[in-house]
């Protein structure tokens, strides 16, 4: 579709509560680094939706990939939004793959 075409994230936030969220995450990613000297904020990607067993209906969903992310504010205010723009950046650190994920997969030959 169309609306998937541009480089923008589609959320199901409205914009008032988006920003106060983003904000929220931004500034304890922000405590988390000042603290313990450790980027805790990653982008998951691809999920593995998994059972313990074959007739459960109960589901886990495991993300494949996760990429160290930074959040940063735009200092201008977006005229057409009354916000401000944010934009997620790749930190640079390495990218990780689930490792718990993959000891799970071991158990059981994959």
């Amino acid at each position: 579709e169309d609306k998937h075409q541009d480089d923008k994230l589609q959320t199901l936030h409205y914009p008032e509560d988006l920003d106060r969220l983003i904000r929220r995450i931004q500034s304890e990613a922000k405590t988390d680094i000042e603290e313990s000297g450790v980027n805790m904020l990653y982008l998951c990607m691809g999920f593995l939706k998994w059972s313990e067993t074959n007739n459960s209906d109960v589901y886990s969903h495991a993300p494949l990939v996760m990429i160290p992310i930074e959040i940063e504010r735009d200092k201008k205010i977006n005229a057409k939004t009354g916000f401000a723009n944010f934009r997620v950046k790749y930190s640079g650190e390495d990218i990780l793959d689930n490792i718990c994920l993959r000891e799970k997969l071991k158990q059981f030959a994959i």
